[in-house]
């Protein structure tokens, strides 16, 4: 670490000193990713409150840019960083899939489905992300393809968990089944005032 930071030209017993309990990162007024990350992604969540998903999608895409792989992927860590470096990875996720559902709202379901597909696979028992599959799927005429994937998970969590999946994913498959309009895509701002 000491070799990285003296390739920036500063000195490195001066960036990184060492304190009782561990070691303090002095950033001369710079910043660090995951504070940056944490920023950027509060500033996601505002604008999806506020219900501008167009802002927030953008916020959440630049905090999700700062990473580049697991969180402390490249470093030793014990049980306390273990804990944070998980931490870390899930607050990643759920921004994540905050910025889909902002991309969901502004209709772009199309371009979701690689991703989503990508996501599910790796989680397997997130009903959340399993909804906005559903979801992306359903709204880009791939209903059968949005039903399976409830099937997929259902099987999964009775047959390893013993339990269904929630109220609110066997609503939106019911939903599904139905064809229930509100389901249905967005309509872009621009259209609206046409």
């Amino acid at each position: 670490m000491r070799n990285l930071i003296a390739a920036t030209g500063r000195d490195p017993k001066r960036v990184l000193t060492t304190v009782p309990g561990g070691y303090l990162l002095d950033t001369a007024g710079g910043s660090v990713d995951v504070v940056e990350f944490e920023r950027l992604a509060a500033a996601g969540h505002r604008a999806l409150e506020s219900d501008e998903p167009a802002l927030a999608s953008s916020l959440f895409a630049d905090a999700l840019d700062l990473w580049r792989g697991p969180a402390l992927v490249d470093v030793a860590v014990g049980a306390l960083l273990g804990v944070e470096a998980r931490r870390l990875d899930e607050v990643r996720l759920g921004v994540q899939e905050r910025r889909i559902e902002a991309d969901l709202r502004l209709g772009r379901h199309h371009m979701l489905i690689s991703e989503l597909s990508a996501l599910v696979a790796r989680n397997s028992r997130h009903e959340g992300l399993h909804a906005q599959y559903m979801i992306a799927l359903y709204r880009s005429g791939r209903q059968g393809e949005a039903l399976a994937a409830y099937q997929r998970l259902r099987a999964g969590q009775v047959r390893d968990l013993g339990l269904e999946p929630s109220p609110a994913l066997r609503s939106l498959q019911r939903s599904i089944l139905m064809s229930d309009p509100a389901l249905g895509a967005p309509v872009p701002a621009y259209s609206q005032a046409v």
